[in-house]
């Protein structure tokens, strides 16, 4: 069996509502939220699969079968550097530094020396992965036509959990609260009771004259921090920032190390928040706003600047968007990325495939195995499709005939499996 055929076994409910769904799934926490791996993997072997290429009719050694093929490639090394840069393993690892007593760090009210995890262990386990990453970069762009190097990027979500210095506290409220005493220290993430994390895709690539480009592809929350859209209708930003790094500026005796201190500062905000019993004093909420006002703008350590993201991609690439609406970055970001590389009338069709192929497959499996949650999943999913249809046409955009009858037999078929199940 070709490992690229895609069975309903690669399917589930998350991924289904991450592909299908964005806009009906908020605060539903069992859909929201998927890990790169699974919509990468997805994703990769929906673009590597042959009856892709065959449904669509795409031309072979097109512009778009090529940028498919690239596409696929950079997805393979976002794939990569996700395990490499797993935030919880990373995390899992610093949670083992020792404890180290620091009595002027104390909690207010808290009396006797307090311990938190080895700061410097923490940071000097980051920076290495970070150099790691950063010799990576170096030894792709050794080949001139790997052109390009994706890593994961964003923040993780603070845990609802309470740690241990939490625990700690609450004691010593409760032994000050028998001697009539008040304290009204809260730790942060008490404070603010866990907040979510957000997934947004890097990019590093080389200009033709050598500099370095560092591309933030992003679907949802911090957009505003991007370039602002003309758009009648609604507020739309640019989906890609753009930041400059001058050929010079590497080449410089100190260049590859400060690169690899800006290179931590973005591996932080996924793996910092993960990691228990750190001294308060350096604990950041990170968030949309820190992410761009506080760690973007550290690449000001090697000169870099912000350029116009129409004087890199070219004019034809002015890709607008109103954010996603629920936890779906895993998959909207791979979206973003896939505007990039393929032609935009390609582009849509191939995500109408994309969108009808996880739609056959979930109905396979709810054939299989019927769940009434997921059938109503499905219903919404089954009338997204129609109204894209009815879009596709407004805009002269012609599905193949083959994929059209596909779509029009699956829209069928679920209005009559609904009408018997009502």
């Amino acid at each position: 069996m070709d490992n690229n055929n895609l069975s309903p076994d690669d399917m589930n409910s998350a991924l289904f509502a991450h592909i299908n769904l964005d806009f009906f799934i908020s605060g539903t926490r069992n859909l929201e939220g998927r890990q790169y791996s699974e919509t990468i993997g997805f994703l990769n072997k929906f673009l590597s699969s042959p009856e892709t290429y065959e449904a669509l009719c795409l031309e072979a050694g097109g512009k778009s079968s090529r940028g498919l093929s690239f596409l696929i490639q950079k997805l393979s090394c976002l794939n990569e550097l996700t395990e490499f840069l797993n935030p919880k393993t990373l995390a899992d690892e610093c949670n083992q530094v020792k404890y180290k007593k620091n009595p002027e760090a104390r909690p207010l009210g808290l009396s006797g020396n307090y311990a938190y995890k080895n700061e410097e262990k923490i940071q000097a386990l980051i920076k290495e992965k970070a150099d790691s990453v950063v010799g990576m970069i170096f030894e792709n762009f050794i080949v001139p036509e790997n052109g390009s190097f994706l890593m994961p990027g964003g923040w993780s979500g603070l845990k609802a959990l309470a740690s241990r210095e939490d625990t700690l506290v609450k004691e010593d409220e409760k032994e000050k609260a028998e001697q009539g005493i008040t304290t009204t220290y809260k730790p942060a993430r008490e404070q603010r009771g866990g907040e979510p994390g957000h997934a947004i895709v890097y990019e590093f690539k080389k200009d033709q004259d050598g500099n370095l480009l560092f591309l933030i592809i992003n679907s949802g929350a911090g957009l505003n921090h991007h370039q602002k859209m003309n758009q009648p209708d609604k507020e739309r930003f640019n989906t890609v920032k753009i930041y400059k790094i001058l050929k010079t500026e590497l080449d410089k005796a100190d260049g590859p190390e400060k690169f690899k201190v800006f290179m931590a500062e973005l591996v932080k905000p996924r793996v910092l928040p993960l990691v228990e019993d750190r001294d308060p004093d350096k604990e950041i909420i990170y968030d949309a706003n820190v992410l761009y006002q506080q760690v973007f703008t550290k690449i000001a350590f090697l000169n870099g600047k912000e350029v116009n993201s129409k004087d890199v991609l070219g004019e034809g690439y002015a890709e607008a968007s109103m954010a996603q609406v629920s936890g779906t970055c895993t998959q909207a970001s791979l979206h973003e990325l896939m505007k990039k590389d393929i032609e935009p009338t390609d582009q849509k069709l191939i995500l109408f495939y994309l969108k009808l192929k996880s739609i056959e497959l979930f109905n396979t499996k709810l054939e299989q195995s019927f769940n009434a949650k997921d059938f109503g999943l499905l219903k919404q999913a089954v009338s997204n499709l129609a109204r894209e249809m009815r879009a596709l046409k407004k805009q002269k955009i012609k599905l193949p005939e083959a994929v059209e009858q596909r779509a029009i037999k699956i829209i069928v078929k679920v209005e009559v499996n609904a009408q018997e199940k009502s």
